[in-house]
């Protein structure tokens, strides 16, 4: 029996390093794993990063000529040549048809083109009058 126990204990050993040995094993291989797992997932990110920066820089290129074509629209030069290009003729205001306002938004006093507005508005309330009253007595 003695000789039994001997082996059975040297078979012990041997199970027990190769049970640590599996698991050294295992351990790494799930390394592994895990790590091809990572790279794979940092290099989708990267790839998606990439493809998102791509865009944007596309997208600022897109806003700062944009940018660029309403300032030169914005310009005198710029606002003839786009009404030119779409059929309409615009002028400057006479002097006189030019109102001044402050910044409540009343007409400065003392400017001619109130002045016309307002002896326009009377003329016209005198010409309804004096429709109105002329229909009064037919």
């Amino acid at each position: 029996m003695r000789g039994n126990r001997k082996i059975s204990t040297k078979m012990n050993v041997v199970a027990k390093q190769t049970v640590n040995m599996g698991i050294i094993m295992l351990t790494l291989f799930a390394m592994v794993i895990f790590n091809m797992l990572s790279s794979l997932n940092c290099k989708q990110l990267a790839k998606t990063i990439g493809e998102k920066e791509r865009v944007l820089a596309k997208l600022e290129q897109d806003c700062q000529r944009e940018s660029y074509r309403w300032e030169q629209m914005k310009t005198a030069d710029g606002l003839e040549t786009a009404l030119r290009d779409d059929g309409l003729s615009m002028h400057y205001p006479k002097a006189g048809q030019v109102v001044r306002m402050d910044s409540r938004g009343n007409p400065l006093p003392g400017q001619i083109a109130v002045f016309k507005a307002a002896q326009r508005k009377n003329d016209i309330r005198a010409q309804v009058s004096a429709s109105s009253s002329a229909k009064r007595r037919r």
